[in-house]
């Protein structure tokens, strides 16, 4: 799909696109610029805070309703860095 930038280097994402980001007029998307020219679009609402994960995951171990290990937890925050383009850990 092409889109057409304004004079001022401003595009539109159409209804469809909007749909598939699960965004609505008014709301942020992030845009990550990756390392071989290419930009990343994805919503921002749908991304935790530190803060939110944290909680979410002490109700999950407070219940007994998840298990892990500190290195499994480590392996998934490291793969969750990579999908989102930020290389890993440094």
């Amino acid at each position: 799909m092409d889109i057409t930038l304004s004079g001022r280097g401003q595009f539109t994402l159409n209804k469809g696109l909007m749909e598939h980001l699960g965004v609505k007029p008014g709301e942020q998307v992030s845009i990550h610029k990756m390392p071989d020219g290419k930009l990343e679009v994805s919503a921002t609402k749908n991304k935790w805070t530190v803060e939110e994960a944290k909680a979410y995951f002490r109700a999950l171990f407070a219940e007994n309703k998840i298990h892990a290990t500190i290195d499994e937890i480590n392996d998934a925050i490291i793969a969750g860095y990579v999908k989102s383009g930020m290389g890993g850990l440094e």
